[in-house]
């Protein structure tokens, strides 16, 4: 699913189920080999909440205000309502057990798309945003965000994620 940050700069957005080699993946990730985010899938309400995490780490990247070496870490950091990298990457980054896989490819390039799919060991999810909005695991997303049930009664829980995001900036 190829989508558009403000600038028209692309971001590609693949999910794959029943993955196999997740733990390679990682390997992958971590040497460089591959470029792009890869998220657990159960703690993304939205593409929405995806497309505004690419868009703060595009813009915190190409300004010079990263907190992170790569744009695409830069990705799983925006998601985030904590400041601590390492807690980011154990919350919402690919721990090599996970089966369900979201991955997000800013300004991807045809090479770089098919090296990352040649690599996955899964069945490609055509219906992204189905996905997401029917598979994600509220429970873990209230305790992440620290979202409480009468904050619910006035609001989504998209909203109550995408504030948090936000919020860390201020913090």
């Amino acid at each position: 699913m190829l989508r558009r940050l403000v600038d028209g700069t692309a971001v590609e957005l693949m999910m794959y189920n029943d993955v196999k080699n997740s733990l390679s993946i990682k390997s992958k990730l971590m040497s460089g080999e591959l470029e792009c985010a890869v998220l657990d899938k159960h703690l993304v309400v939205d593409v929405f909440q995806v497309m505004v995490a690419a868009q703060m780490a595009y813009q915190r990247y190409t300004t010079g205000k990263a907190a992170c070496r790569t744009m695409h870490a830069e990705v799983l950091y925006s998601l985030s309502a904590m400041k601590s990298i390492s807690n980011v990457f154990a919350t919402f980054g690919l721990d090599g057990n996970q089966r369900e896989l979201l991955i997000v490819v800013i300004n991807p390039q045809k090479t770089n798309i098919e090296k990352i799919q040649s690599s996955i060991d899964g069945k490609e999810v055509s219906d992204i945003e189905r996905s997401l909005r029917t598979g994600y695991d509220e429970a873990r997303i209230k305790e992440i965000y620290k979202i409480s049930d009468t904050e619910l009664q006035v609001g989504s829980i998209l909203d109550a994620a995408l504030s948090r995001m936000a919020s860390k900036s201020f913090l």
